[in-house]
């Protein structure tokens, strides 16, 4: 519901901003490699061992079903994902979006009926937005 351009259900609590602060927390495993030339696994021995793991898991029970494996998979994927672009997402589609409303410096927080009335102003002001964006 709370991802939801137009909810059909209102919340009946608004978070606040508070004086924390968050880092971004680095994607992990890093995807670094210091010298391109070299052949060494990308994410460390103990991931490849996973992986070859997981692959044997995969090739028994594919096995089982009388299904067969594609010899070049692992290249097919690698320049598939070379190939393909990224989607960007435009702001109104993003659900890791946070979206504080302003209550006005009266106020630090909102609750019970006052609610609806501080939620309806957003979706006025999304609404207007959404009417400039060119389909």
């Amino acid at each position: 519901m709370a991802s939801q351009t137009f909810p059909h259900t209102v919340p009946m609590v608004i978070a606040r901003p508070s004086a924390a602060t968050f880092k971004p927390l680095p994607p992990l495993p890093l995807r670094l490699r210091e010298d391109p030339a070299s052949q060494e696994p990308l994410f460390g021995q103990a991931f490849e061992e996973g992986v070859a793991k997981l692959d044997a898991i995969l090739k028994a029970r594919l096995k089982a079903a009388k299904k067969r494996t594609v010899p070049n998979a692992r290249e097919l994927v690698a320049s598939y994902n070379r190939r393909s672009q990224y989607e960007e997402l435009l702001d109104i589609n993003d659900p890791e979006q946070i979206e504080w409303i302003d209550l006005g410096p009266e106020h630090k927080y909102v609750t019970g009926e006052a609610v609806p009335y501080f939620l309806l102003e957003v979706l006025m002001i999304r609404l207007c937005e959404l009417s400039k964006i060119p389909s």
